[in-house]
């Protein structure tokens, strides 16, 4: 057996005692093909810090991960400057439901894009505790290039540079991207909106539980008003699982 077939075993193994719903299989309806959509509007919400001040685009570091919740109190989003420009993503050929149908970057270099971090295989997410899905500038044993989003519960890989595309692994569609809107005359951020396929009802039913506990009866599901925190994902996520 060679090192990345192991991977691809051992990773279930290795998130199922610390994420759920884990590796069991969930029974999800096959979901269409992603397209060119338009973006779904949801409030507009400023980006700022824990004390209130607005984010500025210029001050998020390069190849880093930031992190906020959004459209839902309980829907998490990375936010991610990958230091060149990112343009828009046409799906190309609809060959299957992995095309992406993304939007450019933005900001001073237009390089800043944000995503759902909700894996589109089985839902896994980040939590406080730990997360298998994550941002790397580097290149891992599984992704084997650098500046990708892998999921470690089952290997999928996506490319924030090409509308969250599938690269690799069982992800079923390009991860939801956040749209952002940039105001280049204070240099700020709102997140505006979702362009693609959306997972979040799955998300809410499946993690009902887990969500229940980290943010209350019914909490998850409110839509986020006028701002979100936003902050570094290592001060959220006691553990990162890389692979």
């Amino acid at each position: 057996m060679n090192r990345r077939n192991f991977i691809r075993i051992s990773g279930c193994a290795l998130a199922a005692g610390l994420l759920s719903p884990g590796c069991a299989m969930n029974a999800q309806a096959p979901v269409p093909p992603a397209s060119d959509l338009p973006v779904k509007p949801y409030n507009p919400c400023l980006l700022t810090h824990s004390q209130g001040e607005p984010w500025r685009a210029g001050t998020i570091e390069p190849r880093q991960t930031y992190f906020f919740f959004y459209p839902y109190a309980g829907t998490p989003v990375f936010l991610i400057n990958l230091g060149r420009p990112v343009s828009p993503v046409r799906a190309a050929g609809q060959d299957n439901d992995r095309s992406p149908g993304g939007i450019g970057g933005v900001g001073p270099q237009r390089s800043i894009v944000a995503f759902s971090a909700i894996c589109h295989h089985q839902l896994s997410r980040p939590s406080p505790k730990s997360s298998a899905i994550n941002y790397s500038p580097e290149a891992g044993l599984v992704a084997g290039a650098k500046d990708l989003i892998t999921c470690c519960a089952h290997n999928a890989v996506y490319d924030p540079a090409a509308g969250g595309r599938v690269v690799d692994g069982p992800g079923r569609s390009a991860l939801t991207t956040v749209a952002l809107r940039y105001d280049p005359a204070d240099d700020t951020l709102r997140a505006t909106g979702t362009a693609g396929i959306e997972v979040f009802e799955s998300f809410f039913r499946e993690q009902k539980r887990d969500l229940i506990q980290e943010f209350g009866p019914g909490k998850a599901r409110e839509e986020q008003k006028d701002a979100v925190r936003v902050m570094r994902f290592k001060d959220y996520t006691a553990e990162q699982l890389m692979c």
